[in-house]
């Protein structure tokens, strides 16, 4: 019999969950975002088909709070995708919490191959499925599709 890995859950003094263990997937790919962006709007759609619905529930608006993701959040990430509104750098990043670590979340940070601002540009994609603290969900329910 395997022994079950130990939890790691670590809080702030008001009690807040700061960090936890989690597996993460990260993708760094040597490509032009728009070349790849596509692709990655699929991959959302299918990481929110297999996460427990309503779990990503805040995003980064474009003054940079978290926002709640709402209609207008799911347009303004479907647009900053697939047709960024300026060259150079930008991100996405969708998570569970405002303030706490969560277990699901989803990155993705697209860079001009060309950008002279980055010795090494790259565009990556980053999700944390779930963690040992939380139990990978069992029964799957369609998730909301933006």
């Amino acid at each position: 019999m395997k022994e079950a890995h130990p939890a790691i859950q670590l809080r702030d003094k008001g009690g807040w969950l700061a960090a936890q263990d989690g597996l993460v997937i990260s993708f760094y790919l040597h490509r032009a975002p728009e070349e790849v962006a596509p692709a990655i709007w699929r991959s959302l759609q299918r990481y929110l088909r297999v996460i427990p619905p309503k779990t990503l529930n805040w995003y980064v608006s474009e003054e940079g709070d978290m926002a709640p993701l709402d209609d207008a959040g799911w347009e303004q990430i479907r647009q900053y995708l697939l047709a960024p509104p300026w060259s150079g750098a930008w991100a996405i990043e969708l998570s569970e919490s405002p303030s706490e670590a969560g277990s699901y979340q989803f990155e993705y940070y697209g860079r001009r191959l060309e950008d002279p601002l980055y010795k090494d540009p790259i565009t990556s994609v980053d999700t944390q499925v779930w963690t040992s603290t939380t139990p990978a969900p069992t029964a799957r329910s369609s998730a909301r599709n933006p």
